[in-house]
């Protein structure tokens, strides 16, 4: 029997393909997409709300203001998030100070606790959430660690034993891009971009994941139509 699930959605390529796998899984499924303040909040919400139309699938904003006082953060203000290019991808050194500086302390294990009070409160027991291997190298947040920790932490949390469902926490993003591209997902409807223009930056670190991604699928023509060039 299917059970029902609710999703973490940001609109991003890693949490698309968790919320078409819980859409193809479940019985019943809703998203939750958190506004903590974030200058990508409009646009992230907005690609959420269009999946979610796509899909027939409720979808709902939680406010939070705990990241308020961040103000220097690049996430939070128009300081520049580290630009960095396709051959930095994979260098330790690099990819590690890119980390360090849109590091958000605890913004994983905050949205999944969120999360957690409201799928048990909707009698909801499996959380999808959108964690991929390349950014689990420099994010311990997304690593496989993380979400046991944090399973066994919701056993004393939440009455009914709510569960985080991680299903691209092994995959890269070229492999995310193949399975979207695979089951038929309208890749225009993504925000993986740190800004708030009026297309993706295709300069930020998150947006140089998708792009090579995409090429390495042989999808050069979406490039145009979803970056600013």
């Amino acid at each position: 029997m299917k059970k029902q699930a609710l999703v973490l959605l940001s609109g991003g390529l890693d949490s698309a393909l968790s919320f078409v796998k819980a859409y193809n899984e479940s019985s019943y499924v809703m998203a939750v997409t958190i506004d903590y303040g974030q200058k990508a909040k409009e646009r992230e919400v907005n690609a959420a709300q269009k999946i979610c139309k796509h899909y027939n699938a409720p979808h709902h904003v939680m406010a939070s203001s705990f990241f308020s006082d961040m103000s220097e953060h690049p996430f939070f203000s128009e300081h520049i998030a580290p630009e960095l290019k396709s051959d930095q991808l994979d260098d330790p050194e690099t990819t590690l100070k890119s980390a360090k500086a849109v590091w958000v302390p605890n913004r994983n294990g905050i949205f999944i606790n969120t999360a957690a009070a409201i799928a048990e409160k909707n009698n909801i027991d499996r959380i999808y959430v959108g964690f991929n291997a390349e950014e689990g190298a420099t994010f311990p947040d997304n690593t496989q660690e993380f979400v046991s920790a944090i399973n066994e932490s919701l056993k004393y949390s939440t009455l009914n034993h709510v569960e985080v469902i991680a299903p691209t926490i092994k995959l890269n993003k070229t492999e995310i891009v193949k399975e979207l591209y695979d089951l038929d997902f309208p890749f225009s409807l993504l925000w993986s971009c740190y800004g708030n223009k009026d297309k993706m930056c295709s300069h930020c670190e998150s947006c140089q994941r998708l792009i090579r991604a995409l090429k390495n699928n042989k999808l050069d023509t979406l490039i145009g139509d979803i970056f600013t060039q």
